[in-house]
């Protein structure tokens, strides 16, 4: 019976910290970067964020990641928000979404203008 008493306890306890947890597991770099981009946005502000503005981070956080692993190689743009990257980031963003718009461009036939 104590042992139940525990888990119920520790339920109680522990769940309200993983409800405000966002929803991506951010790293040291993440929040370096964090705290150098628009946003100036540090662990504790993430927590204050809306669960929506937390999935949106998330998302920028993921598709950076993706860019700096595959470079311009990727075939697709991911909704992203320019806030939450520093000022490099943005630059190698911008840099692989043009070099993806100019292959989906050139894939239909569509010229370029470089």
């Amino acid at each position: 019976m104590q042992k139940i008493y525990y888990c119920i306890l520790f339920i109680l306890v522990m769940c309200p910290a993983y409800a405000d947890a966002p929803p991506c597991n951010l790293t040291a770099q993440d929040y370096a970067s964090l705290a150098s981009s628009d946003s100036k946005i540090d662990q504790i502000s993430v927590l204050a964020l809306s669960r929506e503005e937390q999935n949106m981070l998330c998302t920028t956080r993921y598709f950076w990641k993706q860019i700096e692993r595959e470079g311009t190689g990727l075939n697709e743009v991911v909704l992203h928000d320019p806030r939450y990257l520093s000022h490099d980031e943005k630059v190698r963003v911008d840099e692989a979404v043009n070099q993806i718009r100019k292959r989906m461009l050139a894939k239909h036939g569509i010229p370029v203008m470089n």
